[in-house]
């Protein structure tokens, strides 16, 4: 077996064709410069990609525009025709069969009434939780009387109760009659007519003429959620 031994000074040996030692840093550095590079090109790459599909979705959004605009018209025109039906159905709840209801009540009219005025509105009340009179009790009272307890219960029927406000529907009657007796009968006849909740007198007063006459003012109330046929 042959060894080779070099006996020349280290300076004189012939030197090596690659120095890793200073190799080393350029490979790193231009590694770090490829990677540096291959990130910027993928940003870029999908920065394009990102551009191109918010075009896309820009056109679409574009073409779509006409049917978004159709759905809002749509949608605007079905809330005014819910409107307009709601509104249509509370005239309906308040229609009243007005031919039936005023050929009832001049049916009623005693032969020496007359009326001057009826006139649907809304009026406001109060109501009042008290002792209710049976109906046979106020066939008892006399026409005074029963015209007296109309015009105000407190006086002849006494009792606890609640006083509240509230709105409802009724008729003002005006009229005039030849006698207090009269006044007091038709107000009975009205309170027997299923369209009325209540029939009150509003007020009744005497009118000085060659022949004197009564004139009176008669509110007549529809039931909350009846009467409106």
């Amino acid at each position: 077996m042959r060894y080779k031994i070099n006996l020349l000074p280290k300076e004189l040996q012939p030197k090596p064709l690659i120095d890793f030692a200073k190799l080393a840093p350029l490979i790193c550095t231009a590694l770090l410069i490829c990677a540096i590079t291959g990130g910027y090109l993928t940003f870029i790459f999908k920065l394009q990609a990102k551009k191109e599909t918010l075009n896309a979705l820009q056109a679409e959004l574009a073409s779509a525009a006409p049917v978004v605009n159709m759905l809002n018209d749509t949608r605007s025109q079905k809330a005014k025709n819910k409107q307009k039906i709601d509104q249509l159905q509370d005239l309906l709840q308040e229609n009243i069969n007005w031919y039936t209801l005023l050929e009832d009540i001049n049916y009623n009219i005693p032969q020496d009434t007359w009326l001057n005025q009826i006139k649907y509105t809304e009026i406001e009340i109060e109501t009042k939780k008290k002792n209710k009179v049976p109906l046979q009790e106020q066939q008892d009272l006399n026409i005074e009387e029963l015209i007296e307890y109309q015009s105000d219960p407190e006086k002849n029927r006494p009792g606890e109760h609640d006083k509240t406000v509230m709105c409802k529907k009724a008729l003002i009657i005006k009229g005039s009659s030849a006698s207090l007796s009269s006044t007091g009968m038709f107000i009975y006849k009205l309170q027997q007519l299923p369209y009325f909740e209540d029939v009150i007198l509003k007020n009744a007063w005497k009118v000085k003429k060659e022949q004197p006459v009564i004139s009176f003012t008669i509110n007549a109330i529809f039931p909350e959620g009846e009467g409106n046929e």
